[in-house]
């Protein structure tokens, strides 16, 4: 995944690699998890500005990955934040 995404867009991504091995269409997670079809694209393509983690707990259950997987790319943006954070207070 390229260091140019926002997590959300990581996330996106993810979620898209993990549908496609499971050769599932984007309806058919959506129906499968109870997302409407729309929001599911929009997932997927990072656009939404926030993911409940009940969406995320569904999916991942739904795709069968680790829901600590798909919430990665939220800790490694806090932690470069917190480690910059460090850096400049010093």
């Amino acid at each position: 995944m390229s260091n140019t995404l926002t997590p959300l867009q990581e996330v996106g991504e993810l979620l898209r690699i993990e549908r496609l091995r499971a050769k599932l269409r984007q309806r058919d997670l959506a129906e499968r998890t109870g997302i409407n079809t729309s929001t599911m694209c929009r997932i997927e393509q990072g656009q939404l500005s926030e993911l409940p983690v009940a969406t995320l707990m569904r999916l991942s259950e739904e795709l069968g990955i680790s829901p600590t997987a798909i919430t990665a790319p939220f800790f490694t943006e806090r932690e470069a934040h917190h480690r910059h954070s460090e850096q400049v207070a010093s």
